[in-house]
């Protein structure tokens, strides 16, 4: 059975193993501006050992339908007969020479059928191409998403920081004055160390990050660089049944529909293969015994096809055609599954980023300033002020970590129904510029 696609990526595996192969080393990126998605994106494109593979892969791909639509090459012979014998054929006085030509021909359109097979395999490896970037956009996606989720963290701790910051000394002033007591003095600064050490954790997040964005660029050495985008969930969201129908354009899926014809032609190839191919020849034969006559020869040979008739690879490659559409299903209905998986959670992330945004955070802003009010006339103590800031702030936080799980869930929904061919554009739901 000819699997055009399998053969050719096996002998660009082999050419490579007998050239010296060096380590593909990125040249140093020196990003000075924020750095937006897309541009992420094309940084992660124009890197990728994996894109430069695949159009290796392409280009061999036309070398091998350029040789597919050559015939067989005629062969030149020469045979000697009757040389070195005895009597009458002692030496070279009887000997006959033929010097002639062999040439193939094939019966079946084989030759159409190879050529037509390369083209279609080349197809797939366009389809290679196409999924790598989808999954490469994926990626980059997952990683920008949360890189900036890990920026704005640090600007969320640090903001917090600083407020402890300015507690700290507000207090130690009202001390001095004798307004504030050495344990709300010890109380504040307890609260600055601790808002610190999670402002330097929240660093440590956000480096680890830009490692994971920066390493999709082919980046050895750590890159540092801001990041540009905001984080914002729209409403409504896209309905679910929408979403499904678009599950065959994903390159995933869709590249079935080229392996399926790759696979049909591949099978009209075997069915010729039962034609025996045959072999013409024709020359000249020289006779140097007697007057050194000569005479033209001519043949013809053919193979007695009595047992293998090829049925069984006919058979073989027919049924690869239920395989693949085995294969389309399975593929299919887990994709189907995976995005009602993901709906779910974008729908909950949304959910609970509503709750928190609309019920609990005007609350708790509430509730911290009434605190800061009654901490300055001398009625509430500087424990429940820090208490009502850190409510603040961990609602804060919380509807971060719930813009994540929505950013994470639309990335995969985006891997699932992202139609082919459409990966110069941004079609998120939320802005990531």
């Amino acid at each position: 059975m000819y699997l055009m696609q399998n053969y050719l990526k096996k002998q660009f595996i082999l050419q490579f193993l007998v050239i010296p192969i060096f380590p593909v080393v990125s040249k140093a990126i020196v990003l000075t501006e924020p750095v937006t998605f897309e541009q992420a994106f094309q940084l992660a494109v124009e890197h990728s050992p994996r894109g430069i593979l695949l159009e290796a892969l392409q280009e061999f791909a036309d070398g091998q339908i350029e040789n597919a639509g050559y015939k067989p090459n005629p062969t030149v012979g020469v045979e000697i007969e009757n040389v070195l014998g005895t009597g009458n054929f002692e030496g070279l006085d009887g000997s006959e020479v033929t010097l002639g030509i062999y040439q193939l021909i094939e019966r079946g359109e084989k030759r159409k059928g190879r050529s037509e097979l390369a083209i279609r395999s080349k197809e797939l490896f366009r389809w290679d191409y196409e999924e790598a970037i989808a999954n490469l956009r994926y990626a980059v996606m997952q990683a920008f998403s949360n890189a900036l989720v890990a920026q704005k963290n640090v600007e969320l701790q640090e903001e917090l920081l600083e407020l402890e910051k300015a507690s700290e000394t507000e207090v130690v002033r009202r001390a001095n004055a004798a307004l504030a007591s050495s344990i709300e003095v010890s109380q504040a600064k307890l609260a600055t160390k601790q808002q610190a050490f999670k402002f330097g954790s929240s660093q440590r997040q956000l480096r680890e990050a830009k490692i994971i964005l920066s390493s999709l660029w082919n980046q050895q050495n750590f890159v540092d660089f801001t990041l540009a985008g905001q984080l914002e969930i729209e409403t409504p969201l896209p309905d679910l049944s929408a979403l499904i129908e678009l599950v065959d354009t994903v390159p995933s899926i869709a590249r079935f529909g080229a392996e399926r014809e790759a696979q049909e032609v591949a099978v009209d190839l075997e069915r010729p293969q039962s034609k025996a191919d045959y072999k013409i020849f024709g020359g000249a034969r020289y006779l140097r015994e007697g007057r050194g006559d000569a005479a033209f020869v001519l043949g013809i040979e053919m193979p007695w096809q009595i047992r293998n008739k090829n049925e069984g690879n006919i058979r073989s490659a027919m049924s690869k055609l239920h395989v693949l559409d085995s294969q389309k299903r399975v593929v299919r209905q887990q994709a189907i599954a995976e995005i009602s998986v993901n709906y779910n959670e974008l729908a909950s992330s949304v959910e609970e980023w509503k709750s928190l945004s609309e019920n609990l955070l005007p609350s708790a802003e509430a509730a911290l300033a009434e605190t800061e009010i009654g901490y300055q006339r001398g009625i509430v103590p500087l424990l429940n002020v820090l208490d009502a800031r850190k409510s603040l702030f961990e609602i804060r936080t919380a509807m971060l970590e719930s813009t994540g799980r929505y950013l994470n869930a639309q990335a995969e929904i985006e891997r699932l129904t992202r139609p082919a061919n459409t990966y110069g554009r941004t079609t998120s739901h939320t802005r990531l510029e």
